[in-house]
């Protein structure tokens, strides 16, 4: 999104107190060496999956609502060797998605009915794995890097930090992806409990599952 009522926008800013665009890009700089998040772990997504790298990464999105990135990583081969093999998505046996383990599911079956995801945050999702560089993921993560204190952003709050990601990225020459990328991991990074730190991307632990054996187990 790149016309908005600045008015509304400026009203938002107030509200929640957002940090200034100067801190916002002191941020991202800061954290510039995990910018290529979504480029490193598509370009491995590719590699271990061929044809069906696509199918991959929309269930990566579907299944990243709420979940650490290794558990994410689990869960999607879970559902990816699921789907492949003509089994339900979801399976009495397997443990729940997360605490979003309904959204989950509902997307999954989506997927496997019509190819299609639904919510702004997959999707964007999907499309920042996929290459689509203006994309911006917005999660509960990038909720605290613009102070906004919700369980889910609203459909504003999307808009407004899409915008300032965007004008940040034209500013400092980067793409939308590599901004939001970076401001996750400052948001990882600082505010976060030592489980709950990581900022790794899905190619080190696709690549560890690899060396296990259990990539496709």
């Amino acid at each position: 999104m790149d016309k908005i009522n600045h008015d509304k926008y400026r009203l938002w800013r107030k509200k929640h107190n957002v940090p200034s665009n100067s801190t916002l890009k002191r941020w991202a700089l800061k954290c510039d060496y995990n910018k290529d998040w979504y480029k490193q772990s598509g370009n491995i997504v590719k590699k271990y999956f061929g044809d069906n790298a696509d199918l991959f990464i929309q269930i990566l999105s579907a299944t990243s609502p709420r979940n650490s990135v290794s558990a994410n990583v689990l869960f999607a081969l879970r559902a990816y060797n699921n789907i492949i093999r003509g089994y339900e998505v979801h399976r009495v046996e397997q443990p729940k998605y997360g605490i979003a383990h309904k959204i989950v599911v509902s997307n999954l079956e989506k997927i496997v009915r019509d190819g299609h995801l639904s919510g702004r945050k997959v999707q964007n999702f999907a499309d920042a794995l996929s290459g689509k560089e203006n994309s911006v993921v917005v999660d509960v993560w990038m909720c605290r890097v613009f102070n906004i204190d919700k369980k889910a952003p609203c459909k504003s709050d999307y808009d407004f930090i899409e915008y300032t990601i965007r004008t940040i990225a034209k500013n400092i020459g980067w793409s939308a992806c590599q901004v939001q990328a970076s401001l996750w991991t400052y948001v990882k990074k600082v505010y976060t409990s030592t489980n709950n730190r990581q900022a790794k991307d899905f190619s080190y632990y696709l690549n560890k599952l690899t060396l296990q054996g259990e990539l496709f187990g």
